[in-house]
């Protein structure tokens, strides 16, 4: 085969001694204890919380765009035609307003049926397939309409229609469909977690307010790849009912299954690794 020697270049294919090789540099060093890991990782989710509302706000802003490239400039300008008028800027017609509101809101609801069509009422739905603008502004006066951004996560944060209240409540589901689950909260951990350990060489926030760090057991510098294998790995060590993070406590080098599947280990801060050469 023609793509033998090149794939054989970068893999074995037979089974090799090959031993779990860690640097001279880090033999004896004193490793971070699990009080100081479960307070970095404190520390770093609180971080995420705090940034979890402009990430989906950020996330749902693209999608609409990417979608529907007019309605964000359109929403813009409404709301500039608004705050002028108010301040006595300019004069606005009611027709004139509530013609450029329910385009504004067509579009939208567009998106919204085009991903979770059952949370629209069948009157809606089919205004909304024959383009009657007439027929959906007299449904959109008939229904009410709740946008929250949740989490993205589980069926609490899953878009319905409440049929005692006739309110249609719009979640993340709604604008990205089956993508959700990837690109929302999970999406954040992964990114901040990743980017983070990358850009700081082996710290985050809380790993820094720890004085602790994550390095390459065998010495070598942490690539990008280590960083996104290893806030990847955070799932697999959830899925063991979270035993992969009390690893950390019996583990002779108190590594986490996510610090195995990386080839990491967390230590006690200090200013460089030097790289070592197997």
């Amino acid at each position: 085969m023609i793509f033998k020697p090149f794939f054989n270049k970068f893999r074995t294919v037979r089974v090799t001694d090959e031993h779990h090789y860690v640097s001279e540099d880090l033999l004896n060093h004193k490793l971070a204890s699990p009080g100081r890991r479960g307070l970095a990782m404190f520390a770093d989710f609180f971080v995420c919380i705090l940034i979890t509302i402009p990430w989906l706000l950020m996330v749902l802003l693209i999608s609409i765009s990417l979608q529907s490239p007019k309605t964000l400039p359109a929403i813009w300008e409404y709301r500039n035609l608004v705050n002028a008028e108010k301040e006595g800027l300019k004069t606005v017609s009611k027709e004139k307003k509530d013609k450029m509101f329910y385009e504004i809101s067509m579009d939208i609801a567009r998106i919204v049926a085009r991903w979770q069509p059952r949370v629209l009422p069948r009157d809606l739905r089919k205004a909304i397939e024959e383009k009657n603008m007439p027929e959906f502004v007299k449904c959109m006066k008939k229904y009410e309409t709740d946008i929250a951004l949740g989490s993205g996560i589980g069926s609490d944060d899953a878009s319905y229609f409440d049929f005692e209240t006739n309110t249609i409540h719009l979640r993340l589901d709604a604008f990205l469909g089956s993508a959700t689950f990837f690109l929302s909260s999970l999406s954040l951990l992964l990114f901040y977690f990743t980017l983070t350990l990358w850009k700081f060489k082996g710290h985050t926030v809380g790993k820094m307010l720890a004085r602790i760090r994550v390095v390459r057991i065998d010495g070598k510098r942490l690539t990008l790849w280590d960083c996104f294998g290893r806030a990847g790995g955070y799932s697999a060590s959830l899925s063991t009912l979270g035993l992969g993070f009390l690893e950390a406590i019996w583990h002779p080098n108190r590594q986490t299954v996510h610090d195995r599947i990386a080839g990491t280990v967390v230590i006690e801060k200090i200013k460089t690794i030097k790289k070592t050469k197997k």
